[in-house]
């Protein structure tokens, strides 16, 4: 037995219920179909625009870490072209050894030098020790070394005492700095 449906004889209390199932129907499909896809692509939008301000960030922060090490750069760079002309790290500490009257304190001075590979320039070293030479002596040779416009640092510095009475100390400097 076929059932046959006509919309003609149902009743008007059942032409709006059925109404209404399909409008209910409708709102569900639309509800499920169109607006959690288009939710969901909202949420995966926004942790987009997240991430991609995090990027960013983090491009900003680099580039200013750049812009710095480019600064800091061409301001050591400037510095070593001032450099006096003709500039020999022994020549120099020997030089700043008898401005400041500790020359006849020095034991030794080693030199050496050490290519850098693919540059033009070399590190040089100089290692000097000091005999009985008082710590205000020491301390204006070291500042003469570290504020002079040449580039040079220390990079050791090894202090002992050995007068009682009249704060005498042995020293050992190592002094570095590049030269072409």
């Amino acid at each position: 037995m076929a059932v046959k449906l006509s919309i003609s004889r149902l009743s008007r209390r059942e032409k709006v219920v059925v109404g209404l199932m399909i409008a209910l129907l409708c709102v569900y499909v639309l509800a499920e179909f169109v607006v959690a896809d288009a939710l969901t692509n909202k949420r995966v939008l926004e942790d987009q625009i997240r991430q991609g301000e995090n990027r960013l960030m983090e491009v900003r922060v680099q580039k200013a870490d750049y812009e710095e090490v480019t600064q800091q750069i061409a301001a050591t760079r400037a510095r070593f072209e001032n450099r006096e002309a003709g500039f020999r790290l022994f020549s120099f500490l020997d030089r700043l050894a008898g401005e400041n009257g500790i020359k006849q304190y020095i034991e030794y001075m080693n030199p050496s030098t050490t290519p850098i590979a693919d540059s033009p320039y070399k590190v040089s070293m100089v290692e000097l020790k000091l005999s009985g030479v008082t710590t205000e002596k020491l301390m204006a040779y070291l500042h003469g070394v570290e504020s002079s416009r040449n580039q040079v640092q220390i990079r050791r510095l090894a202090v002992t005492e050995t007068g009682k009475g009249r704060r005498l100390v042995n020293a050992v400097i190592l002094a570095v700095t590049l030269e072409t």
